[in-house]
Formats: C-alpha cells, sequence, structure tokens
C-alpha cells in the first residue's frame, strides 16, 4: 500500500468570525506560508504550529483512514483535527471553503434543499414524568363536554408548537443556527414542561363524555400528550417538504462546498464548475482509442484547436491567447494622450503605433542609424575584417540595446554577500525559434530566411551567399553546445575572476566583459562573472575556433535586425516578427500583436506584468482581499501541506535533511500579483520617449537606451526584472522560482484561466493550478534547491548519499522518458538527459497533486456527472484527463517532434505525459489498465 494512497489532512475545525489574522491587512496577493511568522522550528518527525491553529498536544496524530502500516507515522497539520472530548477547538482560517465545509460528524448550517434525513438521525423529544402524567390524566377527566376537549386539545398542540420553534439549545454542534430546522426538524427546547391552563367550563353533553373519555385515555397512553403527537406529525413532514424515508436513504455525510442548492447525484451536476468542464471537454475526448493504450492521444484528440473559442481550447494556449486579447481590448480603449505619464497611457501608445505596423520607409533610415551607433554600419559585411573588432562592437551592442549574440547578460544579486555580479547565460538562438514558430520547416527553409534578412540592405552589393552557410554553421554548433531554453537556473554557479578566462585572436573575453563592468557603481563586482551554463561556456572555445570576425559581426547585424523587427516597416519586416520572441501558445492572434506585447514586456518588465494583474483584477476583484483570495491560498495551504508529508516521508532524505526541506516548503513565498502594482502603473523611471513629430522605431530605440543604461549603473535591481529562463513571461502560463529568495511566482496568465473556470475554485481547478505551485514547491526540496538552506544561505544541505540517491531516482524516470522518446521519433537521442529536470517534475508531482484533489472531492459532497458527457466520467477520471488537457498540442507530423527533441526545444508531449501517468499506480486503478499494457507497465520505477 502506498503511504500517500489516503490524504494526509485532517478535517477542518468550525471556524470562527471572521477577523483580520494577528492585526494586519489581508493578504490577497502575496500568499506568504503563515506558518513562517512562528519562530518555533520545525522537524519534519514533530507537530508543528501554524498562524491558523495551535499544535495538538499529542505527538503523534493518527490519520483517519490511513492504513496500518503507516498508521503510525506523524502527520503536519495544516488543519485542526476533529475535536476530542478534552480538546479545544480552534477557530479555522477565515475562507469562504472552511466556512461552508464543517466538521464531517457536526450538522452543516444549511443542508441542500433535496437532503432527505432518516428518523435515525433525529433526537428523542423530551419524555414527561409521571406527576405531569398524573395531573394531564386528572384534567382531561375533567373536562365534561366535547366543546372542553377539543379546546383542551387545540391548547395541547399550540402549546407543542411553541416548543417546537423556540430556541434551539446548541448541544450537538455550536454552529447549528436556528435556520436550520427548516430542513430537518430535530432541535427541541430544554426548557422544562409547563402544564397548560385549565380550559374554559362548558355545558355538559352526557351523550358524547363517554365517548371523548376514551379518546383522550387512548392519546394519553399511546403518545402521552397530544404535543407528542404533533411532534411525530412534524416529523413525518417537515416543513419545507421533505418527507423522511424509513428506508434508509443515504444522507450525505459532507456538506457541499457552496451554500447554494445544488443538483441531486442522481441528475446532472449544474454547478459553475460543471458548466465549465461540459464546455471544455465537449467532442474532444477520442474514444477510439482505449485510454490504456495511448492516454495521450485518447484526451488530446485534434477537435481541441478546430472551436474558434479561445477558452475553449487547451490550457496553455488558452490562457495566453485570452489574456493578450483582453489586454489589447483595454488598451484599444485607452486615450492616447502624450501629457499622460502613467504607464497605462504609454502602454496605450506603444501598443496603437506598434500593432497596425508602419509602412514608411523613414524607418530603414532609423536602422541605418543605429548600425551606425552600433558601429556595424556596412553591414552586412563580405570582405573579410580585422579580428581585433568583433569582440567590441558586440558587446557596445549588446549593452546598450539589450539584445545576445554569444552569450546572454544579466545582473543578480548574490544571495549572502549582496554583490551585484554579472550573470553569464546561453543565449536565445533564432534557428531554435525558427523550428518551434514554423514546425515542419527544414534547415533549408531557415536557411532561406536567413538569406532573405541579409538582402534587406546590401549596400555594397556583396555575395552574402557565404555569409548565410556560415551564420547556419555558427547557430547549429551554439544549439548543440547550449542547454534547452527552457531550463531552470541552479543558485550555485560556476564563478570565474575575468583574467582567467582563455581569449582568442578574434574575441577578447577580458574586453568584452569590462565593457560591460566599466562604470557601474556601488555593489558591482569588478573582477568576477558568474556562469549559468557553463557547459555551453566551455564549449564556447570550439565554437569561435570555427568563427571568423566578419561571421560574428554580420551575426550580430542579423540578431540586431530581428530584434528590432516589430518595430521596421512592415511591409518588408513582417517576416521576421515571428522570430523577435520566444514563445508560441497564442492561437487566433497575429503575430505582430503577439511580437508588441512581449516587445512591451522586454521594455517595462515590472509594470506590464502589474499592468496584466491590474486587467485581471478587474474581472475578479476578489482576487485581491476576498472569497477567490481565501480559496486560492486554502488550496495552496494543501499543496503546502502534501510537499511537506512528501519531504518527510521520503527515502532519499535523511531525517536532518528532511527537516530542511519542510522548513522551506513552510517558509516558501508564493507571490500572485506584485506588491508595488500601483507604483509600477503610476510611475515609469524612463517613460516612453514618442510623439507625432518622432518615429516609432526612434522613441523606443531611445527609450531602450535610456532603460540600459540605467540598468547597468543602478545599485537597486528591484526596480528592474531581467528574466533569467524564458518561461518567465507575464504572457506564459507557469510559475518561476527562485532558489535565492526562496520565492514562488505564479503567473497571472494562470490565475486568469482558474477565474475562467469557476468564481470558486474547487477540485477541477486542482491539475491547473496547484500542478504549477506543486512544481515550484518541488524545486526547493530537489537538488535544484539543495544549495540554499531554510535560513537563505549558500551551502550545501545534501550529503554526497542523498545526491546519489535522488539523482538514483531521477535516472530511473528519465531512463523511461528517454526510451519511449526514442521509440517514439525512432531515432537515437543526442543527449538521453535532456529535460530531466522537466520529467522528474511530472512524476514527483503527481501524488500530492492527486491526494489534494481527493481531499478537496471528499469533502465537497456527492455530484452529478458532467452535461454532455459520459457517466462513467467519475471526479477521479477527470482529474486525470484534466491533467492531460495541459499537454496537449495541434497535431504535428512524427517528423516535427524529433526536430523538437534534435534543437532542444521540448520532449514530445505524448511522451512526457504517458510515461509519467504510466508510473502511476492510482492511474492503472481508476482506468481499470491490466498490467502489461502501455499505460500499466510490469516494469516501472516511481519518484517516491
Amino acid at each position: 500500500m502506498d503511504p500517500f494512497g489516503q490524504t494526509a489532512f485532517m478535517n477542518p475545525s468550525p471556524r470562527p468570525k471572521r477577523r483580520r489574522q494577528f492585526g494586519g491587512p489581508r493578504r490577497g496577493f502575496s500568499m506568504a506560508p503563515l506558518s513562517s511568522l512562528s519562530a518555533s522550528p520545525v522537524t519534519p518527525y514533530s507537530p508543528h504550529s501554524t498562524a491558523w491553529f495551535r499544535a495538538p498536544s499529542s505527538p503523534h496524530i493518527h490519520m483517519q483512514g490511513m492504513p496500518d502500516a503507516y498508521s503510525h507515522y506523524p502527520v503536519h497539520l495544516a488543519f485542526t483535527p476533529p475535536p476530542f472530548p478534552s480538546q479545544q477547538v480552534y477557530g479555522a482560517p477565515s475562507a469562504r471553503f472552511f466556512q461552508d465545509h464543517p466538521v464531517p460528524q457536526a450538522i452543516p448550517e444549511q443542508w441542500p434543499t433535496n437532503t432527505l434525513h432518516t428518523v435515525e438521525q433525529l433526537p428523542s423529544p423530551p419524555q414527561p414524568d409521571s406527576k405531569q402524567k398524573k395531573r394531564r390524566r386528572n384534567r382531561n377527566q375533567r373536562s365534561e363536554s366535547a366543546g372542553q376537549l377539543i379546546q383542551a386539545s387545540q391548547d395541547d398542540e399550540g402549546s407543542s408548537s411553541n416548543a417546537a420553534s423556540a430556541t434551539p439549545k446548541r448541544s450537538r454542534n455550536a454552529r447549528h443556527s436556528s435556520q436550520s430546522t427548516r430542513w430537518a426538524v430535530e432541535s427541541q427546547s430544554s426548557e422544562p414542561y409547563e402544564e397548560a391552563p385549565p380550559a374554559k367550563r362548558t355545558p355538559k353533553s352526557c351523550s358524547l363524555l363517554p365517548l371523548a373519555v376514551l379518546v383522550v385515555l387512548v392519546i394519553v397512553v399511546i403518545f402521552g400528550s397530544a404535543g407528542r403527537l404533533f411532534k411525530v406529525i412534524s416529523e413525518e413532514f417537515p416543513p419545507g417538504g421533505a418527507i423522511v424515508n424509513h428506508r434508509g436513504v443515504p444522507t450525505p455525510t459532507k456538506p457541499t462546498l457552496r451554500p447554494q442548492p445544488v443538483s441531486s447525484p442522481r441528475t446532472e451536476c449544474n454547478s459553475e464548475s460543471c458548466q465549465w468542464q461540459s464546455r471544455y471537454l465537449h467532442h474532444k475526448l477520442n474514444d477510439s482509442i482505449p485510454p490504456c493504450d495511448d492516454f495521450y492521444s485518447h484526451v488530446c484528440s485534434n477537435e481541441w484547436f478546430q472551436n474558434a473559442d479561445v477558452s475553449l481550447q487547451p490550457y496553455g494556449y488558452s490562457a495566453s491567447t485570452s489574456t493578450m486579447l483582453g489586454l489589447w481590448d483595454m488598451l484599444k480603449q485607452q486615450p492616447a494622450d502624450y501629457r499622460k505619464t502613467s504607464f497605462l497611457s504609454d502602454a496605450s501608445q506603444f501598443m496603437q503605433r506598434c500593432v497596425p505596423g508602419s509602412k514608411k520607409d523613414t524607418g530603414w533610415k532609423v536602422f541605418r542609424r543605429i548600425l551606425s551607433d552600433v558601429g556595424i554600419d556596412e553591414w552586412p559585411y563580405g570582405d573579410p575584417l580585422p579580428d581585433s573588432a568583433a569582440h567590441k562592437l558586440a558587446a557596445k551592442a549588446e549593452k546598450m540595446l539589450g539584445f545576445s549574440t554569444l552569450v546572454s547578460m544579466s545582473l543578480r544579486e548574490r544571495p549572502t554577500s549582496h554583490e551585484i555580479m554579472l550573470h553569464v547565460n546561453s543565449p536565445p538562438i533564432l534557428l531554435r525559434i525558427y523550428k518551434d514558430a514554423f514546425p515542419g520547416k527544414d534547415i533549408k527553409a531557415y536557411g532561406e530566411f536567413v538569406f532573405e534578412v541579409l538582402s534587406l540592405w546590401n549596400p555594397g552589393g556583396h555575395d552574402i551567399l557565404p555569409s548565410v552557410l556560415e551564420i547556419m554553421d555558427l547557430e547549429e554548433r551554439i544549439s548543440i553546445a547550449a542547454s534547452h531554453s527552457a531550463r531552470s537556473v541552479p543558485v550555485l554557479h560556476v564563478t570565474l575572476s575575468i583574467d582567467t578566462i582563455r581569449s582568442y585572436p578574434h574575441w577578447n573575453w577580458q574586453s568584452y566583459f569590462q565593457h560591460f563592468l566599466d562604470g557601474n557603481m556601488g555593489q558591482h563586482s569588478s573582477s568576477k562573472i558568474a556562469l549559468l551554463d557553463p557547459v555551453y561556456f566551455n564549449h564556447l572555445s570550439s565554437i569561435l575556433a570555427h568563427a571568423t570576425a566578419r561571421t560574428l559581426l554580420n551575426y550580430v547585424g542579423y540578431k540586431l535586425v530581428v530584434f528590432l523587427s516589430p518595430l521596421l516597416p512592415s511591409n518588408k519586416a513582417d517576416f521576421m516578427v515571428p522570430l523577435s520572441y520566444h514563445h508560441h501558445l497564442a492561437t487566433g492572434v497575429s503575430k505582430r500583436l503577439e511580437a508588441c506585447m512581449f516587445l512591451l514586456e522586454r521594455l517595462y518588465p515590472i509594470p506590464t506584468r502589474a499592468l496584466v494583474w491590474s486587467h485581471l483584477l478587474k474581472k475578479a476583484p476578489s482576487l485581491l482581499s476576498g472569497e477567490l483570495a481565501d480559496e486560492l491560498q486554502n488550496m495552496e495551504h494543501l499543496a503546502r501541506n502534501e510537499m511537506k508529508q512528501a519531504a518527510t516521508h521520503t527515502s532519499w532524505l535523511t531525517q536532518e535533511e528532511a527537516s530542511v526541506a519542510v522548513q522551506k516548503i513552510e517558509r516558501m513565498k508564493l507571490v500572485l500579483a506584485p506588491r508595488n502594482r500601483d507604483d509600477a502603473l503610476r510611475q515609469v523611471h524612463v517613460a516612453l520617449q514618442t510623439s507625432d513629430n518622432v518615429s516609432f522605431i526612434e522613441a523606443v530605440y531611445n527609450t531602450q537606451r535610456s532603460l540600459r543604461q540605467k540598468y547597468w549603473r543602478s545599485d537597486d535591481l528591484s526596480l528592474f526584472h531581467e528574466p533569467v529562463t524564458a518561461t518567465d513571461s507575464a504572457f506564459v502560463p507557469g510559475f518561476v522560482y527562485e532558489p535565492d529568495r526562496n520565492e514562488l511566482s505564479v503567473s497571472p496568465v494562470t490565475v486568469d484561466f482558474i477565474v475562467g473556470i469557476s468564481r470558486h475554485p474547487d477540485a477541477v481547478s486542482v491539475p491547473f493550478f496547484l500542478g504549477e505551485v506543486l512544481r515550484g514547491m518541488f524545486s526547493a526540496m530537489s537538488i535544484r534547491g539543495s544549495t540554499i538552506d531554510a535560513d537563505g544561505d549558500l551551502r550545501h544541505w545534501w550529503t554526497s548519499t542523498t545526491e546519489d540517491r535522488f539523482v538514483e531516482r531521477a535516472k530511473c524516470l528519465q531512463d523511461s522518458f528517454a526510451d519511449e522518446t526514442r521509440r517514439y521519433i525512432q531515432e537515437e537521442l543526442r543527449d538521453k538527459f535532456v529535460f530531466m529536470e522537466e520529467n522528474v517534475q511530472d512524476g514527483a508531482v503527481l501524488r500530492p497533486l492527486y491526494n489534494v484533489h481527493r481531499w478537496l472531492t471528499k469533502n465537497s459532497g456527492p455530484t452529478g456527472p458532467i452535461p454532455g458527457q459520459a457517466k462513467g466520467l467519475s471526479p477521479n477520471k477527470l482529474f486525470f484527463i484534466n491533467w492531460a488537457s495541459t499537454f496537449c498540442e495541434p497535431e504535428q507530423p512524427q517528423g516535427v517532434a524529433r526536430d523538437r527533441v534534435h534543437f532542444k526545444i521540448s520532449v514530445p508531449p505524448r511522451t512526457r505525459l504517458n510515461v509519467a501517468l504510466s508510473r502511476f499506480q492510482p492511474f492503472s486503478t481508476v482506468f481499470k489498465c491490466p498490467v502489461g499494457s502501455e499505460m500499466n507497465p510490469t516494469k516501472g520505477c516511481s519518484f517516491w
């Protein structure tokens, strides 16, 4: 039995009145771990305290439903357990989810209108004592007429009704209010029984007296009182029309997540999430392919990209497209006012001039002036050049405009010393971007593209074909040497002194790096650099040995013209626009609109991200400080607790290392919107220098030069944001984990997608939102985070044995991915360990992700089938289908998958998904895959 087969969470306790925690403001943006407010240390084998509850007095809390083999494990509680008789109950966090989600054994505040209650669930009414019976019998015997008896019965009936409607004593559940009597008449008055006043005497009627006395005696003997009679009637026919079922119709043990009535489990689900799920999966599943044979092909059919509605496309494509289109609509409605200084006004002016493009040839004149400023005004070069010119001109162009040729440069502050150091990484490679933007195009087509770029301006009339071949050869060598673009960057880099780096006749590294360091002030290092991709940097020696100065300078001009292509006249430069940015996820969006969005973000990273969040908050204001923020925070807390459980139980960490991992996860700060969002929108350090009298390319060029000059001289890098990885973008779904700050940021387009599912996120949102969150949390305890401890200090807190155990598990999973990829593309892999980190993350997050889903599903009450879908789609099946949809891509020929692996763009999504799920036993159980099938192999390894 798997140790994580059962969820590791306790049921939440009833919440108190809503109030602000610790007297501070509600945090809708920065969902920092509340446990970090406690200064007490936490070890993985002892319960801990968070800001939401007190730690239990017992050192071990046994999980409900946990197999015996794991019942002795301690639990790091994310919520308080159900109260024991001697245990005080502490309130759960103030969130809508927990407000409507009490302890399962307690009566909820409000049951759905279709809920049936059995007699066994209702408490016994109070029984009259012997004296009360005797007084009642004597009073009834004194009645002398039928009118007296009828009046007495009416008095008893009124007394019983008053007792039933009195304020109930909250004995079974402190949260049970008087409104609950509408759905289940189970609360009785605790006041002592009071005898009704004697009835008024009326004339005797001897003919009816014996019969009336007999009727009264029968009532007293059988029911004890008329009130008891009417009480039983009220139990059988409670207010609201729900009739009791004596045959034991099962009553839901858990309330629904939302207070509004939901449909019966026997009918289709009509909640907001279910309606979205119905539209999202409408005619998408390919039932002709069994899920146990090829789950990717079963889920990711061609129908995903046939619908014009972008909200119904797969997660990655839908999230980027809807965000870009929504932001563009908002900016188009903003009036152009050059007198305003806000970023919203600048962004509106920028986009309204960039998207249409310029038809005037004056842009080419400005471009020639830019080449002259850089020092390559005679580009493209046909004749050989002096060797000493290449590195100086390349450094000048890169520092001035912020693009890269052989290496990518950025400034980052070291975690411990706070020294600002120059970080060197492998550059974006246009050959890779071309293969990603134009799948199916071969290397010959790329050569034609390079030839067309160099032919745009050839004042010398040189034969440019040799230069084209040289650029293609240079980029192929760079692509082979460089790591894949979407990789994560470790914290402990190879730090080198500039004086120790070997130089070449046509490329002097000392002079090249010194150009970036000259003029820097304050904490800037003047003699050292940090290598983010040391393997690539070591291969540069052989690359430079095959490149001449002419090749390098032509390559600088080639990358510069592609970099500026959105600003050039559209009638000649539009074919270059798709290569001016890295990501091509948006569908239904023009390439120029995409390029302009990414160019705006490249100029103003922080304000652009703040602008995207502002656009999102207009659609979902409760994301700032409301129910939506609370529910996302509670889902994050569930994920945090599951990852702590994984760290505690994993066998590749020692007890001391597991303690560090738990502390890192507890102290990790999850950031949604930036805290300085309003400041970033109101104040721009360098405004866009644009007006009707200045061409657009000239305005952007001048602005970029001013921004880069401030960037290289600044001591406060918080004013800038230099992305280290290509995935760090406000328009790309996913996450960014900063190991040196132990900070996890979720992309706004991911949150935008979650908001589109439902205003109240539930289990349906788990694969999309928590899939990104858990990947980031796993990074804190994996080999990537093994060089930063819980206090943020640079040190290896793993032993060599731990690293060997981790690598052994990672290699086992990677071997499975490599074998399946080799079989799919029918070609040997050049590097079998490429994309290993991403593949390991897929295998590692499935278990905690599935546990959170099951916990939410179990505690949300029964739901009916999804409208328009097969009734056999259980919530567990829908979880795997939704998670699989995050991998779906447009169908491509097999050769495209081969090229994407060859150029280190991505692993085939079919391989990535099927291998991860086939090594996860609950998937085989849910879909009943026989042992030996493709999705349930006899041999396999699991990360945990």
